[in-house]
């Protein structure tokens, strides 16, 4: 389905528990920018959509697809909302996505903007919102949870998608995963339980042959936070973010973390004064270990917050209404940012920070959490 620059998108909702209340009229989608971004032309932005055709109609969803030269987003209807993926590395176009605390899964073609097969979960668990493909397209990972909260990592057969077995994620609750050195090692963050009494919040980095546990990295004692997401940096360290613990509300403040191999906690790091209250959840990660970079998404202060890889320090941020997904330009100049009340694409060149987030597509649908960026089918083989 294709939504172009002439179609009105009439109402939006963001990812969460208030998306309802954060629903807002929009107008047509259109492009923004006097000049484009030095990108714009070289790919799509796809990300989860959730929103309604008119005042009092059912919600929808949709993984949409956003095209910042033309300003056409298409929209690849489905039964879920879209929140992380797991990229085949041999053929990218067609992509696995995940609910966020669901049964919701299903492999995506990203060129015709279609479901093509549906993920099932096993014995009553639900999916945590990510996964990864193995290096060999042969293996399909995800984050899973059973009803008591126990994490487990399902493992699929990436062609038939039979499922062939699991290992512990060695905590409760996983989300985010990442397949790091060379596929040998997969980095989960465990978010954890509600309490102390629960196995805390922490990182680990799991031998993926095996399921064997190579090192834990566990949120301190006392500390309100659960682990999220992940932006690994080489073989075992981690930019780390956080929402409130389960149970705490936007009203409590969220974190972001450095997970270093010397250390079995994680480091939790300082905002500047200038910043606002962190209040909600610390979401989306970017990093970018050639600029020494971290950049972090707050989307309920409307900010983001950017740190310096190498030491942990906080190098300021940005206001940004409203924020939610970050993905790193082909280009690696600038980064994609999902965000504002009419749920828009805007560009941040990384190269004039002080310039913030520009507009490249206004009413582009991305009301879900995170952004990921593939090729343009003009610039190269999808």
């Amino acid at each position: 389905m294709t939504v172009s620059a002439s179609t009105a998108r009439r109402l939006w909702a963001i990812e969460g528990p208030a998306a309802l209340a954060l629903a807002a009229t929009l107008g047509p989608a259109r492009a923004a920018f006097a000049a484009p971004a030095p990108s714009a032309t070289r790919e799509h932005l796809l990300g989860g959509s959730r929103y309604q055709v008119g005042a009092g109609a059912p919600m929808q969803h949709a993984l949409a697809r956003i095209d910042p030269a033309s300003a056409e987003v298409r929209l690849a209807p489905c039964g879920f909302l879209p929140h992380g993926w797991a990229q085949n590395p041999r053929l990218p176009s067609r992509t696995f996505f995940f609910e966020k605390e669901g049964p919701g899964a299903a492999e995506f073609d990203l060129v015709e903007m279609r479901q093509t097969r549906v993920v099932t979960p096993v014995r009553g668990r639900t999916f945590y919102g990510h996964g990864a493909v193995s290096a060999d397209a042969r293996w399909l990972l995800s984050t899973e949870s059973e009803p008591d909260g126990r994490g487990v990592i399902g493992v699929r057969d990436a062609s038939t998608l039979a499922y062939q077995g699991e290992f512990p994620s060695h905590g409760l609750r996983p989300h985010d995963c990442h397949l790091i050195d060379e596929g040998r090692v997969l980095a989960v963050a465990n978010g954890g339980g509600p309490s102390e009494r629960d196995s805390r919040p922490c990182v680990c980095f799991i031998e993926a042959s095996s399921g064997k546990l190579l090192h834990r990295h566990e949120m301190a004692p006392g500390l309100p936070f659960n682990t999220g997401h992940l932006g690994p940096v080489g073989r075992d360290r981690a930019l780390v973010v956080s929402a409130p613990q389960r149970g705490l509300d936007a009203g409590h403040p969220g974190a972001v973390s450095w997970c270093d191999p010397r250390s079995a906690r994680l480091k939790v790091l300082q905002p500047p004064a200038s910043a606002p209250p962190l209040l909600g959840e610390a979401l989306s990660v970017a990093v970018l270990p050639e600029r020494d970079l971290g950049l972090v998404t707050h989307p309920t202060p409307g900010w983001i917050s950017i740190w310096r890889l190498s030491d942990g320090s906080a190098l300021g941020g940005l206001a940004v209404a409203r924020v939610r997904g970050l993905a790193v330009a082909a280009s690696r100049r600038g980064l994609w940012v999902s965000h504002g009340e009419r749920a828009s694409l805007g560009f941040l060149d990384l190269d004039n920070l002080g310039a913030g987030v520009r507009v490249a597509v206004e009413a582009a649908m991305l009301a879900g959490s995170h952004l990921l960026v593939r090729p343009h089918p003009a610039a190269g083989p999808a």
